[in-house]
């Protein structure tokens, strides 16, 4: 029972830290689109 558990929780932490990092990077991702937006919007 007790490694069962802790096979879960080291998957969901494992997991939990992929989705943070796919977040971060989309998250970046999303800022430099805005940022060519907002340049283009000054350049026009």
């Amino acid at each position: 029972m007790f490694p069962e558990t802790f096979h879960l929780r080291s998957f969901i932490s494992a997991l939990s830290a992929f989705v943070n990092l796919a977040a971060n990077r989309c998250y970046k991702i999303r800022m430099s689109f805005c940022y060519v937006i907002i340049q283009l919007l000054v350049y026009f």
